[in-house]
């Protein structure tokens, strides 16, 4: 089937190449803008909220590739990180359809594009102690969608012909939750390996 959707696309002029997989872990500084907390008796708390510290997460990514350097496809990641001092925790989790274009060089090969999509941001918030006995401790979640533009770029080395190591950077931009004042925002950093079969066409043509 790959091949003869790449035999319809040489006739027409884009050339269907191969296509890749990805898997990547990932990590950067998050931080939010300062926020107030109402507890559930409505009393606001008197000192503000900031999301600041390091995330980790994983996820993955698929792309199929056309002419010498052009790529659709798509990816999804989930992070999750731990601020304030009774260990809040900040879980975001997106997906989307990316393009980027592939600089293809005999070793190293760099890329740049950009993501659209969506995705959930769950805020688990611990404004006390734990208690070590059968006391309850309040927690509060703020859970809100969101949509995203996700600029990137990075570059893949090249281990063998099926084999690659690949690092990106990436700053997303939420352009539906803008007011959230809990969003987390920095740069994150990925590295991850590509696995990616025998070209359909080869680089050199």
């Amino acid at each position: 089937m790959i091949s003869a959707l790449a035999l319809s696309a040489n006739a027409q002029g884009f050339v269907y190449r191969d296509f890749s997989g990805s898997m990547f872990v990932q990590t950067g500084i998050l931080k939010s803008k300062e926020f107030s907390i109402t507890n559930s008796q409505g009393v606001q708390l008197p000192e503000p909220y900031q999301m600041d510290n390091w995330c980790f997460g994983v996820g993955g990514k698929l792309a199929f590739r056309f002419n010498r350097g052009i790529r659709f496809g798509a990816e999804g990641y989930t992070s999750k990180s731990v601020y304030g001092d009774f260990h809040s925790t900040y879980n975001f989790s997106w997906g989307g359809l990316l393009f980027d274009y592939l600089y293809v060089d005999r070793i190293v090969s760099y890329f740049a594009g950009a993501t659209l999509g969506g995705g959930q941001v769950v805020n688990t918030l611990v404004t006390e102690r734990e208690s070590r006995d059968y006391a309850t401790s309040e927690i509060m979640r703020h859970r809100y969608p969101v949509g995203i533009l996700n600029p990137f770029a990075g570059f893949e080395i090249r281990i063998s012909p099926q084999l690659l190591i690949s690092a990106k950077a990436d700053y997303m931009l939420n352009f539906t939750s803008i007011k959230e004042e809990d969003w987390g925002r920095g740069l994150r950093m990925y590295l991850g390996i590509t696995f990616r079969p025998s070209e359909t066409v080869s680089d050199s043509d």
